[in-house]
């Protein structure tokens, strides 16, 4: 079962000592992300194994990014971001999200995967962390 996230939710994910590292944000600081939910056509959700974030890029295109907690199985990943993402596409609007996973985040990249994202070629470039990124996508119909 998943639910709408709180900033309060977001914060607690992002900042977990297993997330936290992952995010890019400089070590030692606390994350805070207030300006996410300043967009209403932003959408964040959580569930019993962590969470995801769905920001607009722009009309109906989101960015999607993951926030499971370590220890989770891939199974029960697998189906809780399957469900957000249905739940953008057929609730919020969305017609393709984005992923944008650092080159060394292979867990990342081997969940979208499973999932049915599509990776774009030659779309890589360097985050505002400094870290070399690929770009990847899935539409409703490309779920597995």
């Amino acid at each position: 079962m998943m639910d709408i996230a709180t900033q309060q939710d977001i914060e607690y994910l992002i900042n977990h000592p297993g997330i936290y590292p992952s995010t890019g944000f400089p070590p030692g600081e606390t994350a805070i992300i207030g300006t996410f939910f300043e967009n209403p056509r932003n959408v964040a959700f959580t569930c019993m194994y962590g969470g995801m974030l769905f920001n607009q890029e722009e009309g109906d295109v989101f960015s999607g990014h993951f926030l499971f907690l370590p220890g989770t199985k891939g199974v029960d990943i697998l189906t809780a971001a399957k469900g957000m993402l249905q739940e953008m596409f057929t609730k919020h609007g969305a017609s393709v999200i984005r992923g944008y996973p650092p080159r060394e985040n292979r867990a990342v990249r081997v969940i979208g995967n499973a999932l049915g994202y599509h990776k774009i070629d030659n779309a890589i470039f360097t985050d505002d962390f400094g870290r070399d990124c690929e770009t990847y996508e899935v539409k409703l119909s490309w779920l597995h």
